[in-house]
């Protein structure tokens, strides 16, 4: 909201400028309103008024204007308003909210100036009256002096009802007008406007007077007046607009809440009916359970009372039967009692074969314990073993693949073979002496069989042929040992033959030697078979190591076996002189009942599973014959194969040589006729030199045959090219056959070794045949020794019965009296019990509210302890909380006591101003030094304000600073 302001201003000379002379002074003949070149503009009432015009070089040009050219201008408000620099400044307000102090402040002060400048109008208007006379002459000197020099516009106030055309016209009467601006000290006008009543001049005379420097009016503090009511009105404009923006920021609040009120009041009405409707389904909802569990109920009390009629018909029949009871019990008790006899001597008996089973089962728990630890040593042998093997394999397998790549020459691969074949001939010779032995265990393995069947037979009706297995079974051991023998005898032999190889391989390796020095690659060949025989003689070594401990671990297998047969006849001559001492005892004799039937199921068991094993045995015999014949077979082919490639071998080498002997030749022909070539090439270039300009037509012929010519050249050099990829291929089959030779050796290799492993599983098959038929003799012996037993114990047994029965009628009698002695001592004991247990249950409480107690009084101290620190920090706190609002009141009163002194300090500065002004000392001083300053003309504008502050305290003014 913009406010615009009337402001009349009246020309009066003289006046002093002040510090918003360039806000409310724009009339000024050195002075425009706005910064660019605009012309200033003012009215008079009955006068003219000089306008200056600024040109843009700066000079100015005065006019004079006739009051009716002259429009009415209004002047600006400070710039950023209401927001003025003054706002900043302190205010005596500044304890309170409202304006309203300030706005009846500024209106007694806009009073106090009236009055006193009506006063100060009605003495200075006789002096100017007496004066008008004797200064018309020098009116127009002056009025050009007044356009020459600078003027000054002054502010005057008056109320718009006082201010009459008639005042005006009496006041000036055809000479130079005079101030008549009215006011009472005690108006309350609301309607204030600033006004300026200019100079008038006579409507007779051409020019106008002008006011002489004597009746200056004096400064009296209108314009600093004027500035504290433009504050004052622009913070009240600051404030309404403020004021304002809060209503409208409320409006909005208000608009926000109406609409979330009725937003809400939709959501009520749209939610509010779904609610009630969903409350009212439940509530029918529950309505019908409960209807239908009022019907299950009925329904269950119709169910409840068919089922009281069944059971009243069911007690009646039930007390029938309990009379029946009552008269037949002594005859059921009697019955009772003989089965309770009888369910006794059962109990007996079965405390009796269940200690025998413990006894039974702690034999049976040490026995397996024992065939744990010696399966556990067998197994962790084997182990062993397996290893030793798995690592000469290993190793085996590292040495012929050294070997495979060392020989690569085809003087190697003659040599090698020759030497293969004389080992297969030994082999195959091997081969035939193993397969006679093979045969020859074959027949005593089917002899075994034989025997085996012809025991099993025999069993039960001989019990002599025990000696005769014997004695077979030593003479076996005895061809066990001769076999042994045997083959460490063959052992000898391998290794001597071993040895004679390892002679030949020398020789073979000079005859190499000698052979290829006249090839380029013989030496690096040579360091090669050097390092071969090295390993061969390694490995030789490590096979006869391996051989030796072979030897010992089957010497200590051995020993070990003689051991546990030894150890097995001693434990069998344990028990059987145990259960010769069992047999003598009478008490033991209850306990070998069960435990013969026990070891009769248990020798059965093991009977059949012996008969298993046996039956698994033969089948593995016949399938390592099998597996053998296969592998014989296999080994055939093998041999066979390795026959059909080293004479494919053989023909392709005699090919290559060949094929090699021919390119050769060509490639010295091919050499001869390059060099004939080169001479022809070298002459016909020579001749062609000298007959060069002759032998242009035959250029073209020639050129042809030289084409032609390297033509030949490339098929020769294409035809060399094949020779050196052949020369490769043959040397990349001589590769090939050294390890197809490799692979061989392996496999006669492993051959060799399945071979002793199927003579250890004959030898080991042997072995368990002869100790399955020693356990089955001693099995049956046992059970006729068992059956004999028994029916003794049979015997003995009934005997004891009958004594037991006798002792058991006797001991019913005794019974029923310990039974009715028992029933009296256990009422005494229950009744003791009682009483004991309530004197305990009263002591326990009596305990427990002592301990109550106790812990009452603990925490009564606790309490004590900590109610006493609460007062003690509770009466600390009170004291310093006393203590900081007396700081605060201290405070606070030294403030009061400054503002109070502050405010005594205002309101003296302000008594004192209002009594200057009202008195006229400071307008008096004013226009004196006024006049002063203008005779001397050294008058300056900050003589005046000087004048002005040193009336006035520095720190409380009534006048803003420009």
């Amino acid at each position: 909201m913009s406010v615009t302001k009337v402001v009349k201003v009246e020309d009066v000379a003289g006046t002093r400028p002040s510090p918003c002379d360039d806000l409310f002074n724009p009339v000024t003949p050195t002075q425009t309103v706005s910064k660019s070149n605009s012309i200033v503009t003012f009215t008079n009432e009955d006068s003219s008024s000089i306008i200056t015009r600024e040109s843009p070089d700066g000079a100015e040009d005065k006019q004079l204007v006739p009051k009716e050219e002259l429009p009415v201008s209004l002047y600006p408000l400070p710039e950023n308003w209401p927001q003025i620099p003054q706002l900043d400044g302190r205010r005596s307000c500044e304890l309170t909210n409202s304006t309203l102090p300030c706005v009846n402040k500024a209106v007694s002060h806009l009073q106090l100036l009236q009055n006193i400048i009506n006063d100060w109008f009605i003495q200075a208007e006789e002096e100017i009256k007496s004066r008008k006379s004797s200064r018309r002459q020098s009116v127009q000197s002056e009025l050009i002096a007044v356009s020459v020099s600078p003027q000054k516009k002054q502010l005057r106030f008056s109320d718009e009802r006082e201010l009459t055309p008639s005042k005006k016209s009496d006041s000036v009467a055809g000479s130079v007008a005079g101030f008549t601006v009215t006011g009472t000290p005690d108006s309350t006008s609301q309607n204030l406007s600033i006004q300026g009543v200019g100079a008038k001049l006579d409507e007779s005379l051409d020019i106008v007077e002008s006011v002489d420097d004597e009746a200056v009016l004096p400064y009296l503090g209108a314009e600093d007046v004027v500035e504290e009511i433009i504050t004052l009105l622009a913070r009240l404009e600051k404030d309404r607009q403020e004021t304002e923006a809060e209503w409208k920021r409320e409006q909005g609040k208000v608009s926000l809440l109406t609409h979330k009120i009725d937003g809400l009041c939709l959501k009520r009405l749209r939610e509010l009916p779904a609610i009630v409707q969903r409350e009212h389904e439940a509530c029918i909802l529950d309505l019908n359970e409960l209807q239908w569990h009022v019907a299950y109920c009925s329904r269950s009390e119709v169910r409840i009372k068919d089922r009281k009629e069944i059971a009243e018909v069911l007690n009646a029949r039930l007390k029938e039967d309990i009379a029946f009871v009552k008269r037949h019990i002594p005859l059921v008790q009697e019955k009772l009692l003989l089965e309770l006899e009888a369910m006794d001597k059962i109990k007996k008996a079965q405390q009796e074969t269940n200690q025998e089973l413990e006894m039974t089962k702690q034999r049976q728990t040490k026995t397996e314990i024992k065939n744990l630890e010696a399966n556990n040593k067998a197994e962790t042998e084997r182990g062993h073993i397996k290893q030793e093997l798995d690592t000469v394999r290993d190793n085996l397998s590292q040495i012929n693949e050294e070997l495979s790549a060392a020989k690569m020459t085809h003087g190697a691969y003659v040599q090698q073979i020759n030497d293969i074949e004389d080992k297969l001939k030994s082999n195959t010779q091997e081969l035939l002496i193993l397969e006679v032995k093979r045969e020859n265990a074959c027949d005593s393995a089917e002899q075994h069989n034989a025997k085996v069947k012809s025991l099993h037979e025999d069993i039960e009706k001989e019990g002599a042929e025990y000696n005769r297995l014997q004695n077979e079974n030593i003479f076996l051991e005895k061809e066990l040992n001769t076999t042994k023998n045997r083959i460490a005898h063959e052992v000898s032999k391998l290794t001597a033959t071993a040895k004679q190889l390892e002679g030949k391989i020398r020789a073979l390796h000079l005859r190499n030697q000698e052979a290829n020095m006249e090839i380029q690659d013989g030496e690096d060949k040579i360091h090669k078979y050097e390092k071969q025989k090295i390993a061969d003689e390694k490995n030789m070594a490590r096979i006869e190591k391996e051989l030796t401990k072979t030897e010992t671990i089957m010497n200590a297998t051995m020993e070990e076996y003689s051991q546990v047969a030894l150890l097995h006849q001693s434990i069998r001559e344990q028990l059987d002189n145990e259960e010769e001492k069992i047999f003598r005892l009478e008490e033991t004799l209850k306990n070998t009942i069960e435990t013969l039937t026990r070891q009769v199921k248990d020798e059965i068991h093991n009977r059949t599973v012996l008969q298993a094993r046996i039956n698994s045995d033969n089948t593995e015999i016949d399938r390592t014959r099998i597996e053998s014949a296969k592998k014989q077979d296999k080994a055939g082919k093998v041999a066979e194969d390795v026959d059909t490639a080293v004479n494919t071998v053989l023909t392709k080498v005699e090919r290559l040589r060949s094929s090699k002997e021919e390119n050769e030749k060509l490639k010295v022909n091919l050499a001869d006729k390059i060099e004939q070539t080169k001479k022809q090439h070298k002459e016909s270039r020579d001749r062609f030199l000298e007959r060069l300009t002759e032998m242009e037509p035959h250029h073209a012929h020639l050129k042809e045959d030289v084409k032609v010519v390297n033509k030949q050249i490339e098929h020769i050099t294409w035809r060399t090219e094949m020779m050196t990829k052949n020369i490769e291929d043959m040397d990349a089959s001589e590769g090939m056959m050294n390890r197809v030779v490799g692979s061989t050796e392996k496999a006669i290799k492993h051959h060799t070794e399945d071979l002793k492993e199927l003579n250890i599983q004959l030898e080991s098959s042997g072995k368990i045949e002869n100790d399955l038929t020693q356990a089955f003799n001693e099995v049956q012996d046992r059970i006729f020794i068992a059956e004999n037993r028994h029916s003794k114990f049979l015997v003995e047994r009934k005997n004891v019965l009958k004594q037991t029965e006798m002792e058991k009628s006797t001991c019913l009698v005794n019974n029923k009296d310990l039974a009715a002695k028992y029933r009296q001592l256990q009422n005494e004991y229950i009744i003791k019990k009682e009483k004991l247990l309530n004197s305990y249950e009263e002591r326990i409480k009596f305990e427990k509210s002592l301990s109550d107690l106790r812990q009452l009084k603990c925490l009564q101290k606790k309490m004590h302890g900590a109610l006493t620190e609460l007062y003690k920090l509770s009466g600390k706190y009170n004291d310093a909380e006393l203590a900081r609002m007396e700081i605060e009141a201290s405070r606070n009163g030294a403030k009061v006591e400054e503002l109070q002194d502050e405010m005594e300090q205002a309101l003296t500065s302000i008594t004192h101003f209002l009594k200057t002004q009202m008195d006229g000392t400071a307008a008096k001083k004013m226009a004196l030094e006024a006049l002063q300053k203008k005779s001397t003309g050294r008058r300056t504008p900050a003589s005046v304000s000087g004048s002005i502050n040193s009336s006035r305290t520095p720190k409380h003014t009534v006048t803003a600073k420009g």
